[in-house]
């Protein structure tokens, strides 16, 4: 699977970029972006992140492609059009427009929340921990004279009132 990310649809839908995000703000996330793309994908070589304008100072991140002059838009609908099977191809965006014209051509279409939660913030190496029962049974024995002894004072309380 081939994916193309729209990427500052993305890092604004996940709050990693605000509208009053500095300059340091947009490297650094942008450098968070790749890293987070390389660490999901096993080939990463097999996706393409798209940022508006030109890369700035300083080395262009593998994998990144900077618009220029065009949007970033427009590379991701060019890279939708060239596609010789769509169906191998998940277009990464929020944008209407983009969405839209990933289904006519036939490629898998992924909201940005949903990229994020499936690859970006999971972390396949952490095992997620069993979910712990809930239980309605007292504590055994001591354990739950202890807890009637340390909350004993609790009955004579006026501010509480009667539980039932």
């Amino acid at each position: 699977m081939r994916f193309v990310i729209d990427a500052y649809n993305l890092l604004f839908a996940i709050g990693r970029l605000t509208p009053r995000s500095g300059k340091d703000a947009l490297v650094g996330a942008r450098q968070w972006l790749m890293s987070r793309t390389r660490h999901a994908h096993q080939d990463a070589d097999k996706v393409i992140v798209v940022f508006d304008g030109k890369s700035g100072s300083g080395a262009k991140p593998t994998g990144a492609i900077f618009s220029g002059p065009q949007e970033a838009d427009d590379i991701i609908e060019d890279t939708i059009r060239r596609e010789t099977v769509p169906g191998r191809l998940t277009v990464v965006s929020d944008d209407l427009r983009l969405r839209e014209a990933a289904r006519r051509k036939g490629c898998v279409v992924l909201r940005c929340l949903d990229y994020a939660e499936q690859y970006l913030l999971a972390d396949p190496s952490t095992p997620t921990a069993p979910e712990e029962s809930c239980s309605t049974a007292p504590p055994p024995g001591d354990e739950r004279q202890t807890y009637l002894d340390l909350f004993k004072h609790l009955d004579d309380d006026p501010e509480l009132g009667d539980p039932y």
